[in-house]
């Protein structure tokens, strides 16, 4: 197994647990908690899942793969969106 496969398959299985802990903190957390978890959980998994497609695809960059971009893209966004949101929850 080389580098770039080793490291995006420890990279996809991190956000897919992260993913799964905050499906767990969504039991436990208060309620105004309760729909960033779930959506949080959601892209984390879905941003996992594309490490993986990254290794079945050997990148997005060489040659661009479009769609690959445009998913990983779209999770970063995700990701800044709740890490926004959750600051919003906590200071109200």
């Amino acid at each position: 197994m080389d580098e770039f496969t080793r490291f995006n398959l420890y990279e996809g299985s991190f956000w897919i647990l992260l993913g799964i802990v905050s499906y767990i903190l969504h039991k436990i957390l208060p309620e105004k908690y309760k729909k960033t978890t779930i959506v949080a959980g959601t892209i984390f998994i879905l941003f996992g899942i594309s490490d993986n497609m990254e290794i079945k695809t050997s990148g997005f960059l060489y040659p661009i793969i479009w769609w690959l971009l445009a998913w990983k893209v779209a999770c970063v966004v995700g990701i800044i969106f709740i890490v926004v949101w959750y600051f919003k929850l906590r200071l109200n």
